[in-house]
C-alpha cells in the first residue's frame, strides 16, 4: 500500500536553523500490516535501556487532578419568544377564569390575575422551548512517538514521557474548570497512538485517558482518523452553541498538527490537519466571533495561524519556533522558544 507521509526536520543556512517541516511530500511503499512493526518491537530490550524524563510514580502523581478554585459560571442570553407558545398564554387565560370566579373585589384585581397568570406561564414554557446557547471548549491532543523509533535518533528523539500531550491537555482543562466550574469541554484524543505506545510499555494508557476525563465530568472523544476528527469539530457546536476556545497539544509543522508523528513510521507523519483543508473542511460559523485559539505545537506561527484565521474567521495563536513540554510535569503549560503570534 501507498502511505503519503509528512516529513519532519530542519535544515541550515546564513539565517540559522530553519525549519522545513512538512513543505513537502514524500511517497513511501509500505509491504505488510501495520502490526508486525509494533510486535518487532513491542517486545525488545531497547525499552528498558534508554532513561525516561519522569518515573513511574512521578508520572502518576503529575497526572492527579490539581485543586480547582471556585469560579462563577458565565452567563449566557436567552433566545426570544417563540411564537409556538401562543397557545400557553390562551391556556393561561381559562386559568384567570378560575381566579376571577373566587375572586369578588372588581375587575383591577381579575386583570392583576390574569396578566400575572400569562407572564408566569409563558416564562415557564420559554425555559423548555427555547434553551440558552452555551459555550463549547475544545481541547484536541495529538499522539505520541513510539520509543522503539525515538531510541534511535539521539538527541532529536522525542516524546520520553508517554503523557506529554495528555497532561498538558488537562493542565489547560484545569484552567478552564477554575473559572467556570460548569465549562462544556470536549476533549479530543489521536487513539492509535496511545494504543501503541500502550503496547510498548505494556500499559493501558487509554483508560488512563478515560479516568482522567471522568474526573473532570469532560465529555471525551478518540478518533482514528482525519474525517473523524474534523466531524466531531464540526458537531461540537449544535444549534446555536458555539465553539469559543480551541486548544491543541501535539506535534506540529509550520502547516500542519501532526496528530500521527513517528508512531507508525519513524519521523513521519501518517495523519494530519494541514492548513490548506482548513477552509474545505471545517464548518462555517461554529467558532464564536472572539474566539481564542491556541496551538502549542511547533512552529505553528510561522504559516498555520494566518491560514486559520483566513478559513475559520479567528486568529489562532501559534509560536515562531519549538515548543518546550517540559514545565508539564511541573504543572505548566508548554512553553514556547520563539514568538507567540496571530
Amino acid at each position: 500500500m501507498h502511505v503519503t507521509v509528512w516529513a519532519h526536520g530542519t535544515r541550515q543556512n546564513n539565517k540559522g536553523v530553519q525549519p522545513i517541516l512538512g513543505g513537502y511530500q514524500k511517497k513511501l511503499s509500505l509491504q505488510g500490516e501495520r502490526e508486525s512493526f509494533f510486535d518487532k518491537f513491542s517486545t525488545t530490550a531497547n525499552e528498558k535501556t534508554y532513561t525516561t524524563a519522569v518515573t513511574e510514580k512521578e508520572e502518576m502523581a503529575s497526572l492527579g487532578t490539581p485543586p480547582r478554585k471556585g469560579g462563577v459560571p458565565a452567563r449566557h442570553p436567552t433566545s426570544q419568544p417563540r411564537l409556538a407558545c401562543h397557545g400557553v398564554a390562551q391556556r393561561a387565560a381559562t386559568g384567570a377564569e378560575w381566579i376571577h370566579s373566587l375572586d369578588t373585589a372588581g375587575s383591577r384585581r381579575y386583570a392583576c390575575g390574569v396578566k400575572n397568570w400569562k407572564r408566569i406561564m409563558l416564562a415557564v414554557a420559554l425555559l423548555g422551548l427555547c434553551p440558552a446557547a452555551q459555550a463549547v471548549q475544545v481541547v484536541m491532543t495529538g499522539g505520541v512517538a513510539l520509543r522503539s523509533w525515538e531510541n534511535n535518533r539521539g538527541p532529536l528523539a522525542h516524546d520520553n514521557w508517554w503523557a506529554n500531550f495528555v497532561r498538558a491537555s488537562t493542565i489547560q482543562m484545569d484552567i478552564t474548570l477554575g473559572k467556570d466550574p460548569q465549562a462544556n469541554i470536549l476533549w479530543l484524543v489521536y487513539r492509535p497512538a496511545y494504543v501503541t505506545r500502550g503496547q510498548e510499555n505494556k500499559t493501558d494508557y487509554l483508560a488512563r485517558i478515560r479516568e482522567l476525563a471522568a474526573k473532570r465530568h469532560v465529555k471525551l472523544v478518540f478518533f482514528d482518523t482525519m474525517d473523524q476528527m474534523y466531524k466531531a469539530i464540526n458537531t461540537a457546536a449544535r444549534g446555536n452553541d458555539r465553539i469559543t476556545h480551541f486548544y491543541y497539544f501535539g506535534h506540529s509543522n509550520p502547516y500542519a498538527f501532526m496528530l500521527d508523528y513517528s508512531n507508525y513510521i519513524v519521523a513521519a507523519s501518517t495523519v494530519w490537519m494541514h492548513e490548506n483543508d482548513l477552509a474545505k473542511r471545517l464548518k462555517p460559523g461554529i467558532f464564536a466571533p472572539n474566539a481564542e485559539c491556541w496551538s502549542y505545537g511547533c512552529y505553528t506561527g510561522c504559516s498555520m495561524s494566518q491560514k486559520w484565521k483566513q478559513a475559520t474567521g479567528v486568529p489562532m495563536w501559534g509560536n515562531t519556533e519549538s515548543t518546550r513540554y517540559q514545565p508539564v510535569g511541573d504543572g505548566h503549560l508548554p512553553q514556547g522558544t520563539g514568538k507567540w503570534v496571530q
